[in-house]
């Protein structure tokens, strides 16, 4: 009997206990958050100033170098363009730089607005809403550029690919008026040709194509090929701009009379470096950081390449579970 009713008020002061403790706690929360009503109350400082003898009163140490947003926008954006001309790689060359291009004609479907790639997808998609067109960049940087182009490649031969597709996009030779192969005599300085890969994470690019299902997306098109070999015949100096986050089979290009020019994508405001890369004011020093190999399935690990589910992944699932 005495066991127990020491029992029991043993139990009795851990309630007690419990309860201050609760008190405690809650009491310290209310505490802490109304800390500077409570000691404004209690008539004490909750800090003081002391001021040294060498004191200006300025407490702002790390003062800004702009005065108002439209000069700091202009910094970043001189910032995009370095970064795109530093980082941009002369993969083969055989005309650059463009000393006296003047006048010249942008193709193939990726140099439209709309069609060139400033960005991946997913995390690496880019707002493009203050991106400037590529004939904006072109003429401020002292070229004419064949407005019969621009216009062709928003109508007859706009791109037809897209995220997740198997649709390289370029449009055929057969598309190409007379009109289109005449407009490249009176911008024939130079033919700049734009080739473009979309790349978006978590997703690996088809190893055929809508247009061949012999080649991959990593390779060069027939129509992209007819283009290249288009150009050849018409213009002098034929400069190649991969747009593409995924690194391109060459190998086809390498004993033709073309530079190669990796820009990768432009970002919002980097393919202002672009005309700059051509005419040499900047020069593409950048390193590659995948290898551009001769055949992509060369490499072991194309084994492993798409996208492979185990057909009793149900079974497994529920065995697991």
């Amino acid at each position: 009997m005495k066991v127990f009713r020491r029992f029991a008020g043993l139990i009795s002061i851990l309630q007690v206990f419990a309860v201050l403790i609760l008190i405690f706690a809650i009491g310290t929360t209310v505490a802490v958050q109304n800390a500077p009503i409570i000691t404004q109350n209690l008539g004490q400082e909750a800090y003081k100033i002391i001021k040294s003898e060498d004191d200006t009163g300025d407490t702002e140490y790390y003062k800004p170098d702009y005065t108002t947003m439209e000069e700091l926008h202009a910094d970043q954006t001189a910032f995009a363009e370095q970064v795109q001309a530093e980082g941009s790689v002369l993969l083969q060359n055989k005309n650059l730089p463009l000393k006296d291009a003047k006048r010249v004609t942008l193709l193939g479907s990726g140099s439209a607005d709309d069609a060139f790639y400033v960005g991946g997808g997913g995390s690496g998609a880019i707002d493009r809403t203050q991106t400037p067109s590529m004939k904006s960049v072109f003429e401020a940087a002292g070229y004419t550029v064949n407005p019969v182009m621009l216009e062709f490649y928003k109508e007859e031969g706009k791109s037809t690919a897209g995220v997740g597709s198997n649709y390289v996009g370029e449009a055929p030779q057969s598309v190409y008026t007379q009109r289109e192969i005449d407009s490249y005599d009176d911008y024939n300085d130079a033919a700049i040709i734009f080739i473009a890969r979309k790349g978006q994470e978590g997703n690996d690019v088809y190893t055929y194509t809508y247009e061949d299902e012999s080649k991959t997306m990593l390779e060069f098109s027939q129509n992209e090929m007819d283009l290249i070999d288009s150009a050849l015949k018409h213009f002098d100096d034929v400069v190649i701009l991969l747009n593409t986050m995924n690194p391109m089979e060459c190998g086809p290009l390498l004993d033709k009379n073309v530079s190669i020019l990796w820009i990768g994508a432009g970002g919002q405001q980097g393919l202002r470096a672009i005309p700059k890369l051509l005419s040499g004011e900047y020069n593409p020093s950048g390193r590659l950081v995948d290898t551009y190999v001769y055949d992509n399935f060369s490499s072991p690990a194309m084994v492993n390449f798409g996208d492979f589910s185990f057909s009793n992944i149900t079974q497994l699932a529920r065995i697991l579970l």
